[in-house]
């Protein structure tokens, strides 16, 4: 049996499957925001208050879900 490496997406659709709760928003959402964070190079830059709280927004979401998810795959 050949050993095949999952992708991000693929990870987390076996999790959505598993734990049966369906995730706010799509993995490829993740990338457009890094992409528009690599285009910040200082903290006064223009977007960098609203990326950055969105980053932290998101990161507290996928911490908190998979929490979650956790949970219910072990009951």
């Amino acid at each position: 049996m050949e050993n095949k490496e999952l992708t991000v997406i693929e990870r987390v659709d076996e999790l959505v499957k598993a734990s049966g709760r369906p995730i706010e928003f799509e993995v490829q959402e993740l990338n457009k925001l890094a992409e528009k964070a690599k285009g910040i190079n200082s903290i006064s830059h223009a977007e960098f208050k609203p990326v950055k709280s969105e980053m932290v927004k998101r990161r507290n979401y996928i911490k908190q879900y998979c929490l979650d998810a956790r949970r219910d795959i072990k009951k």
